[in-house]
């Protein structure tokens, strides 16, 4: 069970997420209106894309990104938790209550791959920052820094104004319509459905990851999450295709984005 946060704890939490949805705010009042996000075009000006990403995190830390919903010590329950998930299955008395929980951590360390990925680190990570591909500074930071296909900045990234942590996301359509909703949905609720290992909900929509988290292919939506967040996904093919695939491999049906949405 997570212990709640105390009065002042859940204050400061409150004020980071008020504060965030300011900068949003006016982050979108700075970008012009009449822009077409209904094509997620990659930005022509970065030329150095590959399958596969150069940066790679480590993989015995686990780093909490853009969720001031989480509470203290999180990182380090997780990484007890799976521990101890792994010694149940090694002795052969795996619980399925573990499965839920292990999908969030397996998502939000996917995300932390992705930012590695795109040559960013936890210090992109406070609840002001602005990504750095709608900045003028340059970016990728280094000569080397290789992103992967999927990841590569839309037109719509580098030129409105969000966090960073919206550029996580494997598909670029995805990505372009959850920036162009700015203010108009709930980031820190999209954070603990697909990533809240630390979260007592128990039938929270989520998402589940496969293989490499750059490659859309390895991703799933759950039939909670389109029912919930089909807006975000809708014209994503790819990952309906790819949701379809990982169901009809466990013999599910296959979901219809039309009788969700």
């Amino acid at each position: 069970m997570t212990a709640k946060p105390s009065e002042d704890q859940g204050s400061k939490d409150h004020d980071k997420i008020e504060r965030r949805k300011r900068q949003n705010r006016i982050n979108q009042r700075t970008y012009h209106d009449g822009h077409d996000v209904s094509a997620a075009k990659p930005h022509a000006s970065l030329d150095r894309f590959s399958d596969k990403p150069l940066v790679h995190p480590r993989t015995d830390s686990l780093d909490i990104i853009a969720c001031y919903l989480a509470p203290r010590g999180a990182c380090e329950r997780a990484v007890a938790f799976r521990k101890y998930a792994f010694q149940s299955y090694i002795t052969g008395s795996p619980k399925t209550d573990h499965l839920l929980t292990l999908t969030k951590i397996n998502v939000h360390r996917a995300l932390v791959e992705n930012m590695a990925a795109l040559g960013m680190d936890m210090n992109w990570m406070n609840a002001d920052a602005v990504s750095p591909f709608c900045t003028s500074q340059p970016w990728p930071p280094t000569s080397n820094t290789i992103i992967p296909a999927h990841l590569r900045p839309t037109d719509i990234q580098c030129t409105v104004p969000h966090h960073p942590w919206l550029d996580f996301f494997p598909h670029p359509r995805m990505r372009d319509q959850l920036i162009a909703a700015g203010d108009g949905f709930d980031d820190e609720q999209l954070c603990t459905d697909i990533m809240g290992f630390w979260s007592d909900e128990k039938d929270s929509p989520g998402l589940v990851i496969w293989g490499n988290p750059w490659e859309v292919g390895n991703w799933e939506l759950s039939e909670g999450f389109l029912r919930k967040w089909g807006w975000a996904v809708r014209g994503c093919t790819e990952l309906i295709r790819s949701t379809n695939y990982w169901r009809a491999m466990r013999g599910e049906k296959r979901l219809s984005m039309h009788a969700l949405l």
